[in-house]
């Protein structure tokens, strides 16, 4: 597995060496805890990542970034290591997301190095996961936000279960949706479906997760103990994609999309959040909720109405930059992706709607954020285009490696 060792990266390898350290020698056993990430050995030649921070919904703190990024670049090199299953402890939450409380302390401190840096550890942890060789079986059971969508959209497998709830609330909170959201939102559903679901933040909960295809299998939670002992079966040379997919698919349950779901409701979506600016979005939203009952199928106007609502919480700048940013995500690969989203975040780190956005709902929890500027209309189209230019030299986003191949049996 040499090959696979190269596979992981310079940027990945410096990572897994910053993460060594933290996790202190234990990342075999039970000392990860201590980096907020626990690993096990389920049998055969699957292993599993958990984080390990219950009380914090399972969000990623550097720690755990790093114990978690040596983990996976270990496991990828060693050969008789067949799969990975990456879960949250308890049963509340996947991983909530990133501790952005701690990342705008340091940048309101005025080290917005150290503040960048914990992005560029997390998208080059979305990075390694992209490119990974050994198939990953993320287990979806409970809250998924933000950098828990960076931890499971971009390996081979996601399992979503009936305590699924999944957002990328970033346009509410002064940020864009991230860790790799341009490359994976823009490819859901057919038409413009990740669009709404950036610009919203609106909560998809169990089986809608398959459906829009967030999900590639839907379990109960019930039956994941008898999953894992399932993958361990499958011994130290037989797991590959192939027999990983047909092991999950073994526990699959058929679900339902609930009648209140958006997903029932693609061809008004796609009219509307195809639309090239956000006032156009608002616009054709406002359209068809203004049109005769009659024309609309039921339950649409309540979905469109929602939408609007929360369009007019988010912060303009986000929302502009996000509408953007998903348009050009839609050509690029996942690591062109991470790159230009590490420059939004620099500037997003700078600029003051993140910090504002954090404080209104996270902090002081008022809900009332004071977004600068304050209206969609006074966010310029060259205010929005210099969030996307090239970084300083230097300070752009190291990514190595090469793209994932199918691993097969070894």
């Amino acid at each position: 597995m040499a090959a696979a060792a190269g596979a992981a990266g310079g940027g990945a390898r410096a990572l897994a060496r910053r993460g060594a350290r933290a996790l202190a020698g234990g990342a075999a056993g039970g000392g990860g805890a201590r980096a907020g990430v626990r690993t096990e050995e389920l049998g055969g030649g699957f292993r599993a990542a958990v984080v390990d921070r219950p009380r914090q919904l399972n969000a990623l703190d550097a720690p755990a970034i790093a114990g978690l990024a040596d983990a996976l670049a270990r496991w990828e090199a060693a050969p008789l290591v067949q799969g990975i299953l990456l879960k949250g402890a308890g049963e509340k939450a996947f991983c909530a997301g990133g501790d952005v409380k701690a990342v705008v302390k340091l940048a309101r401190g005025g080290d917005v190095a150290a503040a960048a840096d914990f992005f560029r550890q997390e998208y080059q942890l979305n990075a390694l996961l992209g490119r990974m060789r050994t198939p990953v079986v993320a287990v979806l059971d409970g809250i998924v936000m933000g950098g828990g969508c960076g931890l499971s959209m971009h390996g081979a497998f996601r399992v979503a279960t009936e305590r699924s709830l999944l957002a990328m609330p970033e346009c509410a909170l002064g940020l864009f949706p991230d860790v790799g959201g341009s490359h994976f939102l823009p490819r859901l559903c057919p038409g413009h479906f990740g669009t709404f679901l950036g610009l919203t933040g609106h909560r998809l909960k169990g089986f809608e997760l398959k459906a829009a295809g967030l999900a590639t299998h839907f379990i109960p939670s019930s039956r994941l103990p008898a999953l894992e002992e399932r993958l361990a079966g499958l011994g130290p040379t037989g797991a590959s994609a192939d027999t990983v997919d047909a092991a999950l698919q073994g526990f699959e349950e058929v679900g339902e999309v609930p009648a209140g779901s958006p997903l029932h409701h693609l061809a008004a979506l796609d009219e509307c959040f195809g639309a090239a600016t956000v006032e156009g979005v608002q616009d054709a939203l406002r359209a068809r909720c203004e049109a005769p009952a009659s024309a609309a199928a039921a339950g649409e106007r309540e979905v469109l109405q929602a939408a609007l609502k929360a369009l007019a919480k988010g912060s303009p700048t986000s929302l502009k930059v996000t509408l953007q940013q998903l348009a050009m995500g839609r050509l690029k690969s996942l690591e062109e992706c991470l790159r230009m989203e590490f420059r939004l975040v620099h500037r997003f780190l700078r600029a003051p709607d993140f910090a504002e956005g954090v404080r209104a709902l996270l902090e002081d929890k008022d809900g009332e954020p004071q977004w600068s500027p304050g209206s969609l209309s006074a966010v310029t189209k060259a205010s929005v285009d210099a969030y996307f230019a090239p970084l300083p030299e230097g300070e752009e986003l190291a990514l190595g490696g090469r793209a994932r191949k199918s691993r097969g049996k070894l």
